[in-house]
């Protein structure tokens, strides 16, 4: 692995990051220069903590397999040691908080910041190296670039979210488009994941959207593509040629969202070359941008953005620039993943389905969230083509189309668009056709 790479604490329900340790030393060594006097007792510390985060991380690589590819690994033990750089950081916080004596005010206060973030680090440090337990999943996430990242999450984040914030305040305000699914709306799924199922005071609502779907936008289901689950070397030997398809109907202006980075450059590789043929720029996920270049290049030209988790939600385009949004496979939680796993064990032991209790819920919540980058104002209007038959062609598929917001939904297959002239306004029957939504 190269460079020191990143520890990830999950913990009370959400997502405490720790930057690259190195980045953390660089922003306290500029602390530091005003404070020549200090030098000879920090520098020393300083170096210390670097290399002790690269041995750190070196020793994560071992634990991953050693290979710099994309991978999630579970740690099934704790690291056999932190090799010290949770002592170090705690001993360089301990320098930096020492240091605020004799300089002027705003020098201390950010020093003491400086300090308390180096102790929370070391914490972090200890904690994710300490592997998983009954109440937290651990595993280690390494990608082609080198990277490296230890992750521990808790299982049910229920405990953490009531003692921090539920008991912690009298009243507590969640909102959210995507907190209920299913028709009638139904908070039960949200109310299980946060602890608050069996809670005695809390008051519900579901409000209706300001925009007016069924005019606005559209669903195009490819009915007949292989189902991805059961044929998924035909699945993804046909997604290329879907994803031209789907592109093309509006001209690019177009969101690919995938579940799977391979599976993404799969297809990249496959369509980039005829893509930029028809004088789209292509944007994807992982290569040079980052998410903001990638959204600025997005919108300032007829472009196609390939993306996966990230670009599901939390990603804001009005207007033209952004016309379809293609949903390359249902969003379904990867099974094999070590916290998806240790939570599905333990709705079993509670004598719950996990896919009705956990896989059902999330996916619908996720697919609500992908179709929600479509319809950002009043004046958008747009298409979502979805290229997994199960949709319609499972039992389930009726529970994930009454989450999203109501508007037609036609059911196509290539030759009949190919009938069509690639023209999606010119469905006849789209207005005839099951609506999604309540």
């Amino acid at each position: 692995m190269n460079g020191p790479g990143k520890i990830e604490y999950y913990d009370i329900g959400g997502a405490l990051v720790v930057n690259q340790t190195a980045d953390v030393i660089r922003e306290v060594q500029d602390l530091l220069e005003s404070l020549r006097r200090l030098q000879e007792t920090s520098v020393s510390v300083e170096i210390r903590v670097i290399s002790l985060s690269e041995a750190f991380f070196e020793r994560v690589s071992v634990a991953a397999g050693g290979a710099e590819a994309e991978a999630t690994v579970p740690l099934a033990a704790p690291l056999a040691t932190d090799g010290g750089l949770a002592d170090a950081l705690g001993r360089l916080g301990e320098e930096l908080e020492a240091s605020k004596d004799g300089v002027d005010r705003d020098l201390a206060l950010e020093l003491s910041a400086r300090a308390r973030s180096c102790a929370a680090m070391a914490e972090n440090v200890r904690e994710a190296a300490g592997g998983p337990d009954d109440a937290h999943a651990s595993w280690i996430e390494s990608d082609t670039r080198g990277n490296a990242a230890v992750v521990r999450a808790p299982v049910d984040a229920g405990p953490h979210l009531r003692r921090a914030l539920f008991d912690a305040y009298p009243t507590v305000v969640l909102t959210s488009a995507t907190l209920a699914v299913g028709r009638p709306p139904s908070f039960s799924y949200t109310r299980e994941r946060l602890g608050l199922e069996s809670h005695e005071s809390v008051d519900e609502l579901a409000l209706g959207s300001p925009f007016d779907f069924r005019r606005q936008a559209r669903i195009v289901v490819r009915t007949d593509l292989p189902d991805p689950a059961r044929e998924p070397r035909r699945y993804e030997d046909a997604l290329p040629a879907a994803v031209l398809d789907a592109v093309r109907r509006t001209e690019g202006g177009a969101f690919v969202l995938f579940t799977a980075y391979g599976s993404m450059r799969r297809v990249v590789a496959a369509v980039r070359g005829e893509l930029e043929a028809d004088g789209l720029q292509v944007l994807v996920q992982g290569e040079s941008l980052p998410r903001t270049a990638m959204l600025e290049g997005f919108r300032a030209t007829d472009s196609v953005l390939f993306g996966v988790s990230s670009f599901w939600q939390g990603v804001d385009v009005p207007g033209d620039a952004l016309r379809n949004v293609v949903i390359a496979r249902l969003p379904f939680d990867v099974p094999t993943h070590p916290l998806a796993k240790a939570r599905e064990a333990r709705l079993r032991a509670a004598g719950k389905s996990p896919f009705e209790h956990l896989s059902l819920p999330h996916a619908a919540l996720r697919l609500k969230q992908g179709f929600g980058r479509l319809i950002r104002r009043a004046t958008d209007r747009g298409l979502v083509v979805i290229l997994d038959p199960r949709v319609v062609t499972k039992r389930y598929g009726k529970a994930l189309l009454d989450s999203l917001p109501p508007c037609p939904v036609d059911l196509e297959s290539l030759d009949e668009a190919e009938e069509d002239g690639g023209d999606d306004q010119s469905q006849a029957a789209g207005d005839e056709m099951p609506e999604a939504g309540p």
